[in-house]
């Protein structure tokens, strides 16, 4: 049996997408898609003693609506260091701080990539790493791509031979299930509910932040709090 994902990169995302990594084979990165602005691809959040914060990386993207996510330019330079110096302000006395930032930090010199893509994936592929996720990134563009979304996606899982495709639980309301079953795969979706909390600092539980608090709050515990209860 082999389970497959593909989903668009996210820039550190949280840890559903990291649990969905997890339950995978393969997982796949679906950037041949159109960038849409004001969505997680570039921007995701902490927590903060006044509440939750944006990280966005700053990129070209004010008309340019066609262009697909891998296509898309980071504007400036500099956003890395704003970005570590939040994290250290905001998470220095958190329980795991010494020994996962300076994995972060390495992580963020890694990704010095100026397409925002490349920069999400080596963010996603060295914390998953960290976590001991055995897993097969690949992206959409080493395989052939047709139109249409459920062609696509069956098309991808066909040519990667999966026996079973990983979906998150929105694709739902437009995934062909007959379709995929007639060529001999079976669809699972994740389930984002009923996840366990950990300590966590600055006020009530947020489930739905960054990786980067459950890294530097629970180290190399952090596997526990990825799979739901």
């Amino acid at each position: 049996m082999k389970r497959v994902a593909v989903s668009q990169s996210n820039y550190i995302p949280w840890k559903g997408y990291f649990d969905q990594i997890s339950r995978v084979d393969e997982f796949i990165f679906l950037d041949s898609v159109q960038y849409t602005r004001r969505d997680w691809r570039n921007r995701n959040q902490l927590k903060g003693p006044s509440g939750l914060i944006w990280l966005t990386i700053p990129v070209h993207s004010k008309g340019n609506y066609t262009l697909s996510i891998d296509q898309i330019q980071i504007s400036e330079n500099h956003w890395r260091e704003r970005h570590l110096k939040t994290i250290f302000s905001n998470y220095s006395r958190s329980r795991q701080f010494h020994h996962v930032f300076p994995i972060i930090e390495q992580a963020y010199a890694d990704a010095n990539s100026s397409f925002l893509s490349e920069v999400n994936k080596t963010l996603i592929c060295r914390f998953s790493e960290y976590l001991g996720l055995n897993v097969d990134f690949k992206t959409c563009r080493q395989y052939e791509l047709v139109a249409g979304k459920n062609d696509r996606i069956l098309s991808i899982c066909l040519q990667s031979q999966a026996t079973c495709y990983l979906s998150g639980p929105a694709a739902r309301s437009y995934l062909d299930l007959p379709l995929f079953e007639s060529h001999g795969i079976s669809v699972e979706f994740m389930n984002y509910g009923n996840y366990p909390e950990y300590t966590q600092s600055w006020g009530a539980f947020q489930h739905r932040v960054s990786i980067i608090d459950l890294l530097l709050n629970c180290g190399l515990d952090s596997n526990r709090f990825l799979g739901y209860l």
